[in-house]
């Protein structure tokens, strides 16, 4: 990441400024540094120069960072305001063959399905859809109600997504 030192430094009273970083979850990612000092009043250094560090992501999910500033001079501490981390996977070339041949897969067994329907069954059904109405009903009345009462049961909290 990269900051302006300008935003950390402005009320430094020419003192030494030292910067920790923290993030909510260690899981997720690690800090290299994990702190760092600036000098403003160090000669060869312009007050607007950046600094940079390194967040590396070990595992998948989001966590917000903060950078604690202590004023070596007066011992003023204060947080920045939270940055929002997101660590992703990238996508490489395999995941996209994986997706590709399920796709085709899918594709060549519907229309094997599709070749094997006898036209004689399917007027049958059509003329008596007793069997697909009950199918129908059930799955898209009678499960989603059972799902809710279940969870709503078995989980306490409320869950949101």
């Amino acid at each position: 990441m990269r900051f302006n030192r300008t935003e950390l430094i402005e009320d430094a009273n020419g003192g030494i400024v030292l910067l920790e970083f923290e993030v909510d979850d260690t899981t997720l990612v690690k800090i290299d540094p994990p702190g760092m000092e600036l000098n403003p009043t160090n000669p060869g250094t312009e007050p607007n120069d950046s600094f940079n560090f390194t967040l590396e992501g070990t595992f998948l999910g989001r966590t917000k960072l903060r950078i604690r500033r202590t004023d070596n001079a007066t011992e003023t501490r204060f947080w920045t305001n939270d940055y929002d981390i997101t660590v992703l996977r990238v996508t490489g070339w395999l995941d996209l063959a994986f997706t590709y041949s399920v796709a085709t897969l899918v594709a060549i067994i519907y229309i094997n399905m599709g070749a094997a329907v006898d036209t004689r069954i399917m007027t049958q059904t059509l003329k008596k859809p007793i069997g697909p109405a009950i199918g129908f009903f059930s799955q898209f009345v009678i499960m989603p109600l059972v799902s809710h009462r279940i969870s709503s049961n078995e989980f306490s909290t409320k869950v949101s997504f």
